[in-house]
């Protein structure tokens, strides 16, 4: 029943008291002015909010670039990542192969010391005393005088042409004396 009370702010005349009805025939209908009241809401919301406005796509042209986008991003990635693993396998290979190469020098610098420490001039002269060597007297002793300026010889090379009539001059010669 309060309702009634509302009614006259929608146009509607006439009032009723609580338990009886109105005299009148128009009778006020609740239903109908819930229906008023409904549409009223209706029209503030949608002054009050504008809708929300959808792109809509035509074809899949943006999906496949898209597509072919993230496909190029992760074939760039995981060759980034493949060079920076070889790049550590190389890495740790060349630590290694340093470590053997300090390593090798440190033993040739051993053996060196060693074949040094085994070369005993006395025991040298011996050996040769042995083998029937004997030291050189001064007389035996040649001095020669590079001081002066040097000089070469450039043997020309022959041509194709002149190495093949040679051959054929020379052989000519030797068939010659075979058959004299």
């Amino acid at each position: 029943m309060e309702d009634v009370k509302a009614l006259p702010n929608i146009g509607f005349t006439g009032t009723a008291l609580p338990g009886r009805m109105p005299k009148t025939k128009a009778a006020p209908d609740l239903s109908r002015y819930r229906r008023v009241l409904k549409q009223r809401e209706a029209a503030e919301e949608s002054i009050a909010v504008p809708r929300p406005r959808v792109a809509v796509r035509h074809g899949n042209k943006i999906g496949a670039i898209n597509a072919m986008l993230f496909i190029g991003v992760i074939a760039a990635a995981l060759f980034i990542v493949y060079n920076c693993m070889q790049l550590s396998v190389l890495t740790a290979e060349t630590a290694d192969m340093q470590k053997t190469l300090s390593a090798m020098e440190k033993e040739n610098t051993q053996l060196q010391t060693q074949a040094e420490a085994k070369l005993n001039l006395e025991e040298l002269a011996r050996a040769a005393e042995e083998m029937g060597m004997v030291r050189p007297e001064h007389e035996n002793i040649v001095y020669i005088d590079l001081s002066g300026t040097d000089h070469a010889v450039v043997v020309k090379k022959p041509s194709l042409w002149e190495s093949i009539i040679e051959a054929l001059s020379s052989m000519t010669a030797k068939v010659q004396e075979f058959l004299m």
